[in-house]
């Protein structure tokens, strides 16, 4: 699209760097995903297949588009002044844009209607996402919007409705993880009691720990969970 249109394709600097990283030429990060995993008692055989599926997936991201980085406050989109909002958490780079005149959010994949937006722990990438999460979630809910426009699914028009609704799933889910790991259990085995009632790829593996560990690390930070680490696994436990 950008050969044809020889449009600029903006992007915020950390997501350049992580983009570069995880996806760039010399990435090793399909073998750092895997090492991390192994270190959270991910069974051998998945990580293979996950560091596999990674492989393939960058393949489909080559070549990259040139990208320019964005490092304004503002911008200018149809004739409107936006507002460059960082909203890190999705990714440490995610950016969403505020109109305050009509009261729009173009609301990137921080908050999206039905579906809440992946949030995991990456190497390379800030160690505690969900916490930056929240405090994202925070810093927009304190905005005037009467519609929010994700990236993707259905226009969000209650909006701090929606965002309440996102915290109350992840004060569910964090409980949940807690419980599960009373008695002392790796990211895998709860990741595994949370989303292994259906089978899944490689692909849905790999978010479903990462995000598993976004939570065990969030419940570690706030002194809800300990985390040990073991010869074999890192283990939490209350």
């Amino acid at each position: 699209m950008q050969q044809q249109t020889e449009a600029p394709v903006w992007i915020s600097e950390p997501d350049y760097a992580m983009a570069e990283r995880v996806w760039g030429e010399e990435s090793v990060q399909a073998s750092e995903v895997g090492a991390m995993f192994r270190r959270h008692g991910v069974p051998d055989e998945l990580v293979t297949d996950i560091e596999e599926s990674m492989w393939k997936l960058s393949l489909r991201v080559s070549p990259f588009p040139v990208l320019t980085v964005l490092d304004r406050s503002e911008i200018v989109l149809g004739q409107r002044r936006w507002a460059v909002i960082p909203v890190p958490g999705h990714s440490d780079g995610l950016i969403s844009f505020y109109q305050p005149e009509s009261r729009q959010l173009l609301a990137s994949d921080h908050v999206l209607d039905r579906i809440t937006p992946n949030i995991s722990v990456w190497p390379g990438a800030y160690p505690n996402p969900l916490e930056q999460y929240f405090a994202s979630l925070r810093k927009v809910e304190e905005l005037e919007v009467d519609v929010a426009l994700p990236a993707h699914g259905a226009v969000i028009r209650q909006f701090r409705e929606r965002i309440s609704d996102i915290f109350r799933h992840h004060e569910q889910r964090l409980q949940k993880m807690k419980t599960l790991a009373t008695s002392g259990r790796t990211a895998y085995e709860v990741a595994h009691l949370v989303f292994g009632h259906k089978p899944l790829t490689a692909h849905q593996w790999r978010f479903a720990v990462a995000e598993t560990l976004a939570h065990l690390e969030y419940l570690v930070s706030v002194g809800e969970l300990q985390k040990e680490e073991h010869r074999h696994a890192i283990v939490y436990r209350q």
